[in-house]
Parts: C-alpha cells; sequence; structure tokens
C-alpha cells in the first residue's frame, strides 16, 4: 500500500469518526519521523482530502525544533499527528475558500513559515495524537468535540485485547499526553516562545490546572517556580499569562489542596474560571 493510500485511508476514517459531512475542508498534519532535540528542525507533513474526488492535496513544511515552545527538548523521540478543519490556506500556491457553515472545534493552529508575514494556515483542531516513535502501540488522544463543554483525552490500545503493555510504553503515553496538551498555538520558523491571550486561553488552562495538581500531589505551593518545574511553560512565560489574564494563584492552589486531599470533586473547571481570576480581571 503507497503512503498516499494509507494518508487518504487515515484522514478518510478520522473524518467518518467525526460523524460530519466529508466536504468539509478538513486537514491532517504529522510529523513524518520522530522529532530529535539532537537535530534543528522537523518536518510537517500537511495534507487534505481534494473535493471533488478522491485524492490528497499535500505539502511539507521544515520548522526549527523551537517552534514546539519552551518544553521543546521534552519532544524527543516523539511524534505527532493533529487532524481539523481548515480554516485559511495560502500556501505553496494553493489556497482554499473556507465554508462558514462547519462548526467550531478545538484551539486554532497557525502555520507560518514567517513569524511576521500573514499566516500560511490555520487548522481548527478537532483532534491530537501523540507517541512515542519506538513505542506506537499506545498512542495519547486529545479530542476537542464541539458539543463538549471540555477536551478529553484518552490512551489508544493498538494491541489485542489479550495483550500486555509494558509499564515504560504506560509511561511513554502519559508523557505523550502531556506534550500534546502543551504544543503551541503558533507554529512558525522562527519559534518564538508562546504567548498567551483570550485566543489560546483554554490550552494555557489546561497546563495550569495539570501543573498546580501536580504540584500539590507532591506537596508543594503553587507559584511560578513550582507550576515551570511542573512542565507548565517557562517561568517568564508563565508570570506573564497569569498576569495579562488575571489568575489568582492562592485561590487556585486552595482549591486544589481541598479536592486533592478530601477526594472531593475538582471545581477548577473552564467553564467556571471566573472564580479563580482577581476581581476584574
Amino acid at each position: 500500500m503507497s503512503d498516499d493510500v494509507k494518508e487518504l485511508a487515515t484522514l478518510t476514517a478520522l473524518i467518518g469518526e467525526s460523524g460530519h459531512p466529508a466536504e468539509w475542508p478538513w486537514t491532517l498534519l504529522a510529523t513524518d519521523s520522530g522529532i530529535s532535540k539532537h537535530e534543528p528542525t522537523f518536518r510537517l507533513a500537511i495534507r487534505g482530502q481534494l473535493r471533488p474526488g478522491p485524492g490528497l492535496w499535500k505539502t511539507e513544511l521544515t520548522l526549527p525544533v523551537v517552534a514546539l515552545g519552551d518544553g521543546w527538548r521534552d519532544w524527543d523521540g516523539y511524534r505527532f499527528q493533529l487532524f481539523g478543519l481548515l480554516r485559511h490556506l495560502d500556501f505553496e500556491g494553493l489556497s482554499f475558500p473556507v465554508p462558514s457553515v462547519t462548526p467550531p472545534g478545538g484551539p486554532l493552529l497557525r502555520v507560518n513559515r514567517s513569524a511576521d508575514g500573514p499566516p500560511q494556515l490555520d487548522i481548527q483542531l478537532w483532534r491530537q495524537f501523540a507517541w512515542r516513535s519506538k513505542q506506537p502501540r499506545v498512542v495519547t488522544d486529545l479530542r476537542w468535540w464541539p458539543w463538549l463543554p471540555e477536551p478529553q483525552d484518552t490512551l489508544l490500545w493498538r494491541v489485542p485485547a489479550d495483550t500486555a503493555i509494558r509499564l515504560d510504553e504506560y509511561r511513554a503515553a502519559e508523557e505523550a499526553r502531556r506534550l500534546i496538551r502543551r504544543l503551541p498555538s503558533s507554529l512558525s520558523d522562527r519559534g518564538r516562545p508562546r504567548r498567551y491571550s483570550a485566543a489560546n486561553e483554554p490550552e494555557f488552562f489546561n497546563g495550569l490546572n495539570k501543573a498546580a495538581h501536580d504540584a500539590v500531589r507532591d506537596g508543594e505551593q503553587v507559584n511560578y517556580t513550582t507550576l515551570a518545574k511542573y512542565h507548565l511553560a517557562s517561568k517568564p512565560t508563565i508570570k506573564e499569562a497569569i498576569e495579562s489574564l488575571g489568575y489568582d494563584l492562592d485561590a487556585i492552589y486552595a482549591e486544589a489542596v481541598r479536592c486533592t486531599s478530601r477526594a472531593n470533586i475538582c471545581t477548577f473547571i473552564w467553564r467556571d474560571r471566573a472564580k479563580f481570576k482577581r476581581k476584574g480581571a
């Protein structure tokens, strides 16, 4: 089976699982091999389904590994695949009129060769996959279905039901889960540090949630230093985001202590985020 046939089959299967029309501008982005911290760049393959017809349009983009954000070294040996709806395309002579009738999905991912130029590709994420290149039997799957209030993630077991998974495979999958949640909202060839705003606040909120609870479970306070320690982002990036988005670290710490020490239902959720912000923020 040729690579094009495999890619078309993957895209077709994902479209079918979405439950929405195949005529919508579905797109698949994927690293073509494992990312290495010892290499300055990685290649991102971009595929879309041609309509009408059964074929694919495709192109590739070479990006620096630092484009993966503050924790780019942690991607060493991992791969990712992103599936969603095309919102903008002006790339390698390709242009695409995007229908306005499609529903919103997850966060918007922007891909661009130049951080200063106009965007070349915007994709509204619906599903994000990540796995360790040498251990592909367990894959993290993060879903941004429009009808769900929060993103849902799970581990896909690509083995028969009676096959045992090694502990190191499970740990690699959990690391992939952490990495895919921290993927920057913009990939460009200048690899600028992430900047958080209202546009990509859900991404920051999810990372803040995990880092704060991990810190509390290990007996730590919740502050810029510990959030950086638990892989949210670099300390300067965290400080800028907390201040600009108005989060109250004391309130977040209190809630993390309450729900981890007493096995209570955690109320630190996206729709109630205002309770964990400073007054007037």
